[in-house]
């Protein structure tokens, strides 16, 4: 990823001398445009911007959706994040995070459980269909135990989200990265955990940072495609124990083929652009993300 010096926004969204992305709109074919519709940005990729940011440069950046943080959306009122929504036209595409449910780093697994079944009627509320969840680290738990603890609690946020037709998408990551977080360190993993939980209306969130480390990824990932709910794109400098990670298109990681391989096994779903990392935290121009935009759009050419 090339240099380039952070420069302030303003609220408007786009920075000075930032042209958006009206003309290239304009150029697309009725294919591409319909292709990036399912495209979203996350609010922790732009984590230093505030909502009225983060909203305003998705437009600017010709999207249509965007990925809640809670962190963000606590800033704001529920009328005021509504009005901004609306004012923008900008849908969610999901909403970001649930977890605790191991009961681990000072969580109550029936607290955690209890916030979580709050959000899920926030989410109704603001319009969101998918949540992203992850089920807390396994501490001092046997497996199997700290297993059953998280498949009983989204078992029953299942429930809960079934009738106002919503989905919790549960995230592996990388055993590099996953301290704090959870226990699924595979794809492996996280499908003999969405076994166990038996619920339609839990599924998986994959993160291409954390999913292309497995070099037997496709293989993996072939049986979990069914239950996918949604895909992060991310990239890294290494397809290896990456640990630094960058936005999609890059770095090194074999996104495109990824995404082939996907919609050639039936995948329908959205896709959101989703880097933590402060070096793109530190960036606050608009060209480097309108170049993963312009990746994403050539792979259907």
């Amino acid at each position: 990823m090339s240099e380039q010096q952070p420069v302030k926004i303003p609220e408007d969204g786009n920075p000075p001398g930032d042209q958006t992305s009206t003309r290239a709109r304009q150029q697309q074919s009725p294919r591409q445009r319909e292709w990036l519709n399912r495209l979203s940005l996350t609010q922790m990729t732009t984590k230093n911007w505030s909502f009225a940011q983060d909203v305003s440069s998705i437009k600017s950046l010709g999207l249509n959706h965007i990925g809640l943080w809670r962190w963000k959306c606590d800033d704001l009122t529920e009328e005021e994040l509504i009005a901004q929504l609306q004012k923008s036209q900008i849908t969610p595409s999901s909403l970001s995070w649930l977890g605790g449910f191991t009961g681990v780093n000072g969580y109550l697994v029936d607290d955690a459980v209890e916030e979580a079944a709050e959000q899920i009627q926030l989410a109704h509320h603001r319009g969101i269909k998918t949540l992203v969840a992850c089920t807390g680290e396994q501490g001092p738990h046997i497996q199997t135990h700290a297993t059953r603890l998280a498949a009983d609690a989204l078992r029953e946020l299942g429930d809960a989200a079934l009738p106002l037709d919503l989905q919790i998408a549960v995230m592996p990551m990388s055993s590099v990265t996953s301290h704090g977080w959870t226990f699924l360190t595979s794809i492996r993993k996280c499908r003999e955990f969405l076994d166990q939980c038996n619920h339609p209306q839990v599924g998986a969130c994959l993160n291409t940072f954390h999913l292309m480390q497995e070099r037997n990824w496709k293989t993996e990932l072939k049986s979990l495609i069914p239950d996918l709910k949604l895909v992060r794109l991310c990239d890294a400098g290494s397809p290896r124990r990456a640990t630094v990670q960058q936005l999609p298109f890059s770095g090194q990681l074999k996104l495109t083929a990824l995404v082939e391989y996907l919609e050639s096994q039936g995948y329908r779903g959205m896709y959101e652009i989703d880097t933590w990392s402060d070096e793109v935290w530190q960036l606050m121009g608009l060209a480097p993300f309108r170049r993963s935009i312009q990746s994403f759009v050539e792979i259907i050419g």
